[in-house]
């Protein structure tokens, strides 16, 4: 299943600070067979899953989520949720999750078009000081973690789903 980052805003749901994306179901995943409350056998959505930063509690509306998905087209005509890159992490041959081995080698690629990172630095008041065309998918995640964080540090490396 491969995997993109998504800017949105931080809702509640049932009382909860949680990320718009991970209300989102995901079209490309079949309905999952199970039961309800009276042992009746239904079929329910599957939703986007993901690793969100988002912290509500130091003044954020608005959360970076690394998301994983087959079909990402409800993210792309959501008008609150948008995707940092155009391109997606590449899942394993397997179909599986991409492993932190294959995110770390796309991480230090460039983006096909960083206008959309741009637009997204610039939408959320974030200084894109020393930020460019060439600049390293990394670079681009690390401003936008960092700023979704409250100015904290942002490790990369720690929003990976297992």
């Amino acid at each position: 299943m491969p995997a993109t980052w998504v800017v949105c805003p931080i809702i509640i749901q049932n009382g909860a600070n949680i990320a718009k994306v991970l209300t989102l179901i995901d079209p490309g995943r079949p309905l999952w067979p199970t039961t309800d409350d009276t042992g009746l056998p239904i079929l329910v959505p599957q939703y986007y899953s993901g690793s969100c930063c988002i912290y509500p509690e130091r003044g954020m509306d608005w959360a970076l989520c690394y998301v994983a998905g087959v079909d990402f087209s409800a993210i792309d005509i959501d008008p609150d949720c948008e995707r940092v890159f155009d391109e997606v992490i590449p899942d394993e041959e397997s179909g599986r999750l991409p492993t932190k081995e294959r995110c770390a080698l796309w991480y230090e690629g460039t983006p096909q078009a960083s206008i959309v990172a741009l637009r997204i630095l610039q939408r959320l008041n974030i200084n894109p000081a020393g930020l460019e065309a060439g600049s390293k998918r990394r670079n681009w995640l690390t401003r936008l973690g960092i700023a979704a964080s409250g100015g904290e540090l942002f490790r990369l490396e720690g929003w990976h789903i297992a």
